[in-house]
Formats: C-alpha cells, sequence, structure tokens
C-alpha cells in the first residue's frame, strides 16, 4: 500500500508540461462502478472509459490507474470501483488530479471477487 500511495504522490507532484494529455496513452478500457460499500450496491456505472494502469493488473494487488478528467462529470470517488477489461475488480483507495488537471490518478486495490456483475 505504501508503494501505491509513494507512487501516486511522486506523479502527481511532477507537472507536465503543456499539451501533455494528448501524448499520455490509454490503452485499456474500463467500467467505472459507483458503488455504496454499506449497502453492498451498484447505484451506477460509465462503460467504455480510456485508462492506463501503471503496473500489470494481471499480477499486481495495488496499481495506479490513469484516467482522462474530462469522461466524468461526476468524478469517481474512494470506494468505487474499476472493473477491467479481463473482470478483474479494483476498489479506489485514494484520488488525486494531476497539476495540468487533464487526468485523474488513482491508487486502487485489487479485490479478490467482484462484487457487483461485470456487465455484458
Amino acid at each position: 500500500m505504501f508503494r501505491t500511495i509513494a507512487a501516486t504522490t511522486a506523479v502527481c507532484l511532477i507537472a507536465a508540461p503543456a499539451g501533455a494529455e494528448e501524448k499520455f496513452t490509454y490503452d485499456r478500457k474500463i467500467i467505472h462502478v459507483r458503488y455504496d460499500p454499506d449497502a453492498m450496491k451498484e447505484l451506477g456505472r460509465k462503460e467504455n472509459v480510456e485508462a492506463k494502469a501503471d503496473g500489470d493488473p494481471a499480477k499486481d494487488a495495488e496499481l495506479i490507474w490513469h484516467v482522462r478528467a474530462s469522461t466524468f462529470t461526476t468524478a469517481p470517488v474512494v470506494g468505487d470501483l474499476f472493473l477491467d477489461d479481463k473482470g478483474r475488480a479494483w476498489t479506489i483507495l485514494r484520488k488525486l488530479k494531476t497539476s495540468t488537471g487533464d487526468r485523474y490518478v488513482f491508487a486502487c486495490k485489487k479485490l479478490p471477487q467482484p462484487p457487483v456483475p461485470p456487465g455484458e
């Protein structure tokens, strides 16, 4: 967990040059699930969210997800879930916005079992 938080902090403290967003490559599609862990209930979802993972989702228990900020009218919050293209679920532990404001950086932990169905 400390490695994840330290990496997130380091990513967010680095000021990207103007126009950096166009050069950042999003190489995955994920699903954002608004989730209420107390009620164990899905409150809504957004599919086909472009994202990039720092690390290997197949191997890592914790990693950083980068998501374009303009994708959301309401940003994901701590406790929400990301579902990757293989059906793995990631819970958001921490959310930061880059210094340029064009990208969210999420420190996430892989869940052993998705609490919601991956969808169609």
